[in-house]
């Protein structure tokens, strides 16, 4: 899969509140650098605690859930953007998850 935005991640890890989440973070990178996943099923498998909530957009646990991290899938061009990340308390705030834009 195609990340993108991982210079963005990489600038969130370096900000104190979030270091704690950089080894987990490049867990999650090399992973999905390295996998094709051509379905949420395939995730599943892997992420038994990610959340699908539509529009493509999944939320994964990084940390042991003290982080969160939202991605938008577009399988068939095997690309993931990365929409948000943030602390479980971060995340508790946001509203309408599924249409959070993608910046570039």
């Amino acid at each position: 899969m195609n990340i993108i935005k991982t210079k963005t991640l990489y600038h969130w890890l370096h900000i104190p509140k979030y270091k704690n989440a950089k080894n987990a973070m490049e867990s999650w990178i090399n992973d999905f650098s390295s996998c094709d996943y051509s379905s949420p099923n395939e995730i599943r498998v892997k992420y038994a605690s990610a959340d699908f909530v539509g529009n493509n957009t999944v939320i994964f646990n990084i940390n042991g859930n003290h982080f969160r991290l939202i991605v938008r899938i577009r399988y068939q061009f095997k690309r993931v953007y990365i929409i948000w990340f943030g602390t479980h308390n971060e995340y508790d705030k946001l509203e309408n998850i599924e249409n959070i834009p993608f910046k570039e």
